[in-house]
């Protein structure tokens, strides 16, 4: 194996011209043009794809890697919701504190019935 292969050395593949290993990061209007587009349809037709990568400068292959990494990152956190339901994001914990709040309130009850008057039973 070659030593710099994979450190972000450039290298010549069959005669063609040198190329970089380095992993580039997609900018924010590519990421952002791709979450759109995500947002419309998780699984873009074949067409769509290549409209997205000539619009981004990307790739077909990376756009459809983006898709397929999105898609999984995504079902790791199913919790998760679009941007535009923002507003519209119930309280996951709302349930389980109206019971704390019945539970609490039966306890009061449940403690002032057994109370002895005030009164009574003094030494």
């Amino acid at each position: 194996m070659d030593p710099a292969e994979g450190n972000g050395e450039k290298r010549a593949l069959d005669g063609e011209d040198l190329v970089s290993n380095k992993k580039l990061r997609k900018n924010r209007f590519q990421v952002r043009v791709l979450q759109d587009a995500f947002y419309g349809a998780q699984h873009p037709s074949a067409a769509r794809k290549a409209e997205l990568a000539d619009q981004t400068g990307l790739t077909f292959e990376q756009v459809q890697a983006w898709f397929a990494n999105r898609r999984a990152y995504d079902s790791c956190r199913p919790s998760q919701r679009e941007p535009s339901d923002e507003n519209s994001i119930d309280d996951p914990m709302e349930g389980v504190k109206e019971q704390g709040s019945a539970l609490k309130n039966n306890v009061r009850k449940d403690k002032s019935y057994f109370r002895q008057p005030s009164g009574r039973n003094r030494r």
